[in-house]
Formats: structure tokens, C-alpha cells, sequence
């Protein structure tokens, strides 16, 4: 009712289960395949292994329907999405080129393997060269936000936990991240959100106590 759009993008854990790496899958994870396997009418393999890597790699039945559809990098207003981070190097091949050619790889229909912006600790999905504090690259977030089509002001990445601090902005608030270790695998911690107002006028911390929202101001534009 009230418009808008909801944007799922690709992070590293999907990245790595169509590439079939499966260092962080539980056996709750391998059963589930399983049983959508049978859901889906597809005929389970000899393994929980190998059923999930049928339904997980290129072209598999998951991957198509679940993952394919989802960008991994995204602009909206004048503020660029990314799991782990943007160099210009990732945008100097395009992030257009980057999206589709991510979803034709996950469908089946690209490469074979993972592409060169998916992998290693420079991808898209696996840098952390604005989220460690204190060793924030700031001057090539500076360049690779002015070589972003349009004007686009700042990065929001999540990827590495920010904890205690929750979300937090950095290098003059032209990256914010987000990742505050929800999973119970990490800090169990308790959701926090993101909150960009009239395209970067006001941006807000919302955390919640007892179900409560609480605001704070992370950045307001005063001109």
C-alpha cells in the first residue's frame, strides 16, 4: 500500500552453495534439500551431498527459482548496495555487466565457474576493505562511488559483523555497515535497520528494546 520495493541481493553463502561449496551447510540444511527435492517432484540422489549440489549448481532447480533472480550490486537514489564492497575495478567492467552475467552463470546458461568478481578476497561478495575499523580504504571508496553512472553518495555493505557497534558509517559516512551477527551462529544478535530518508537527507540507526523502535541519527544534511 504504501509502494516501494523489496531488493534481494547475492551474498557470499549463495555464491558458494551454486559453486558447490558446502563448508557451512548443517545436516538440517543437506535434509531440507532433500525434502524439497521431493516436493518439487525431482527425484533425490544417492547422498544428501549430491542431491543438494543438483539443486544448488548452475542451472539446479534452487538456484534458478531462488537465487537467479537476485542482483548483486544494486543503486537506488544515490546510494550503491553490495554484500561485501565495490572497487573500481568492479565498476569499471560494469555493474550491469556484473548482474547479468551473474544470474546467466547461475542459470546455467554463462560460465561454468565462478566469475572473477565472485571469487577471492577482492569480489564483490567477499571484501571487507571498508568494514574492518579503523582500515577503512577510504580514498578508493571515494573513487569508486564517482565512477558509479549518476550521483551516487554512498555504499551500504554488510558481510563483516559490526559488534558491539551495530550498523555504523565511516569514512564521512560514505559507507555504512550493516551486518550486526543475527545468525545464531554468530552473536545472536538483535536486529537492527537501516534507515535512509528523502535519498540521504536524514539516515537513521532504528534498533528495538522490548519491541520498541528507538532512532538514531547516523548523518543529517543541513544545507
Amino acid at each position: 500500500r504504501a509502494g516501494g520495493a523489496l531488493h534481494v541481493l547475492l551474498g557470499n553463502h549463495d555464491v558458494m552453495n551454486v559453486d558447490g561449496d558446502f563448508r557451512y551447510v548443517t545436516r538440517g540444511a543437506y535434509e531440507e534439500s532433500a525434502s524439497w527435492a521431493v516436493a518439487a517432484g525431482e527425484t533425490p540422489k544417492d547422498s544428501m551431498k549430491r542431491t543438494r549440489y543438483a539443486l544448488m549448481r548452475p542451472g539446479g532447480g534452487i538456484a534458478k527459482r531462488f537465487m537467479a533472480p537476485n542482483p548483486l550490486v544494486v543503486v537506488v537514489g544515490s546510494t550503491v548496495f553490495a554484500h561485501g564492497g565495490l572497487h573500481p575495478s568492479h565498476v569499471r567492467y560494469g555493474l550491469d555487466r556484473m548482474n547479468g552475467e551473474t544470474r546467466s552463470w547461475i542459470e546455467g546458461t554463462g560460465e561454468r565457474k565462478a566469475l572473477w568478481f565472485l571469487n577471492a578476497k577482492e569480489a564483490v561478495i567477499w571484501s571487507r576493505v571498508y568494514s574492518v575499523q579503523g582500515k577503512e580504504e577510504c580514498t578508493m571508496l571515494e573513487e569508486t562511488l564517482q565512477m558509479i553512472e549518476g550521483s551516487v553518495q554512498r555504499l551500504v555493505v554488510g558481510h563483516t559483523v559490526q559488534q558491539p557497534m551495530g550498523i555504523n558509517g565511516a569514512c564521512s559516512d560514505q559507507v555504512y555497515r550493516i551486518d550486526v551477527g543475527m545468525s545464531s551462529g554468530m552473536y545472536d544478535a538483535e536486529p537492527e535497520i537501516l534507515e535512509i530518508i528523502d535519498d540521504g537527507r536524514e539516515v537513521r540507526k532504528v534498533t528495538f528494546q522490548s519491541n520498541e523502535p528507538s532512532a538514531q541519527v547516523l548523518a543529517k544534511d543541513i544545507t
